[in-house]
């Protein structure tokens, strides 16, 4: 949950938003994207709404993704950040997996591997998402419940 300015920034930055169309996403003005960017607090409701828009995302892109990679399989997650090519795998499971996950993962010896794909929007924009595969679905499930 979106608690701090410089998580609603990041988040923005994420969704590659200006501060116009977070605005307009959001159902608020342009100045209170400002205010809470610099200060807060985030309200509650905006809260929620960034993270509607997150689980909106993803989805598509999850969508996406398996019609324009289907050699990748159904136990894909579609990783809800964006991550520069160059950063180390252990960098990017470390970022956002609970201490339980970490722990399931080490102690079963979890398959995974992490790829960038490009995948092209419906507006055809070129979009580059992270991606995790796992060897079954019950780990991807496992997985998906329990990140963060």
């Amino acid at each position: 949950m979106i608690e701090l300015p410089g998580q609603f920034q990041r988040w923005r930055e994420l969704h590659n938003l200006t501060q116009s169309q977070a605005a307009e996403r959001l159902g608020v003005s342009k100045r209170s994207i400002a205010t809470y960017e610099s200060t807060g607090p985030i309200p509650k409701t905006v809260a929620l709404a960034c993270e509607a828009i997150t689980n909106e995302a993803q989805e598509v892109f999850e969508k996406l993704l398996k019609t324009q990679h289907p050699k990748l399989g159904e136990n894909v997650l579609v990783l809800p950040f964006t991550i520069h090519r160059a950063a180390p795998y252990a960098e990017v499971v470390g970022i956002n997996l609970t201490p339980e996950v970490q722990e399931w993962a080490h102690e079963n010896d979890i398959t995974t591997r992490f790829s960038m794909r490009t995948v092209i929007t419906p507006e055809m924009r070129r979009r580059e998402i992270a991606v995790m595969t796992f060897d079954s679905t019950e780990q991807a499930v496992y997985f998906k419940l329990r990140w963060c």
